[in-house]
């Protein structure tokens, strides 16, 4: 799956640049309690200006509508 998200500035980007790492590296769904590394399988993120870049490769066809429909935990962040 693909994922670009639009950040008011650059630093915004690069900081959920980590931030997204971190999560896929250490978080577990909020949903089912997997860790997102068992979910994910390969991820490429990239920052270009204000956008992040991601592509996130699962085995999972059904990883996509869970995780919208649900509010899972992967992208929840503060301002």
């Amino acid at each position: 799956m693909a994922l670009v998200l639009y950040h008011e500035n650059h630093d915004d980007a690069l900081e959920n640049f980590s931030l997204l790492e971190q999560r896929i590296k250490n978080l577990s769904s909020l949903i089912d309690y997997n860790p997102w590394s068992e979910k994910i399988t390969n991820v490429d993120i990239e920052v270009e200006g204000n956008m992040l870049l991601a592509k996130l490769y699962t085995d999972s066809l059904s990883l996509w509508a869970s995780w919208i429909y649900t509010y899972d935990n992967l992208l929840f962040h503060e301002e």
